[in-house]
C-alpha cells in the first residue's frame, strides 16, 4: 500500500483525490472548513507517512488526536485503508465530520473521549473492527508523558486481546 494521488501545490498546500489540505506546524488558529482540511503536519512528515505506508498492508488504523481532522482524512483520501478510527477529547467539529462523510464508514471520528478512557476505546474498536486486527496505532494527542503512556498501555492491551497484528 502506498499514498496515492498526492498533488503538492506548495509546501503548505496539498490536494489528494479532490480533498484540499492546508498544512502548518505552528498555526493552531487554522480551522477546517468546507474548502480545506487543516493538517498539523509539514511536507516532511507527510513524506514520512508515505514511507511508512510503502509496501505495507495497513488496513486498520487507530489514532489518538484529531484536532482539525487532517490525519484521518488524509489517510482515507490517500490510502486504501479499510478503517480509520480517531479519538479526541475535543467536542465534535462539524466541518471535519462533513469531510469524513465523503469516505463513508471508512472513517470513524470519536469525540469527547480521552486517550486514557480504556473502556470507551475498547468498546469502539471492538464495535468497528470486531475480530479484524489493528495494523497501526498513532498517538498524536496530548503529548503528555503520562497520558501517552496510558494510551500505549491501552493499545498494547488491545493487542494482547487479539485486536492487533
Amino acid at each position: 500500500m502506498a499514498f496515492t494521488q498526492l498533488q503538492w501545490l506548495s509546501d503548505e498546500l496539498l490536494t489528494v483525490d479532490g480533498t484540499n489540505f492546508r498544512m502548518s506546524m505552528t498555526d493552531f488558529s487554522l480551522r477546517t472548513d468546507e474548502e480545506r482540511v487543516v493538517l498539523l503536519k509539514d511536507r516532511r512528515m507527510v513524506d514520512g507517512y508515505c514511507d511508512l505506508f510503502q509496501n505495507r498492508e495497513i488496513q486498520n488504523i487507530v489514532e489518538f488526536g484529531i484536532f482539525e481532522g487532517g490525519s484521518p482524512i488524509l489517510f482515507a483520501a490517500a490510502t486504501s485503508a479499510r478503517k480509520i478510527i480517531s479519538f479526541d477529547i475535543r467536542d465534535r467539529v462539524t466541518a471535519v465530520e462533513a469531510h469524513a462523510r465523503k469516505f463513508g464508514d471508512r472513517v470513524k471520528l470519536v469525540y469527547n473521549t480521552s486517550q486514557v478512557d480504556r473502556a470507551e476505546i475498547y468498546r469502539v474498536v471492538d464495535e468497528e473492527l470486531g475480530e479484524q486486527p489493528i495494523d497501526l496505532v498513532i498517538d498524536d494527542a496530548s503529548h503528555d508523558y503520562n497520558l501517552t503512556k496510558n494510551a500505549s498501555r491501552s493499545s498494547f492491551r488491545a493487542w494482547q486481546l487479539g485486536g492487533f497484528t
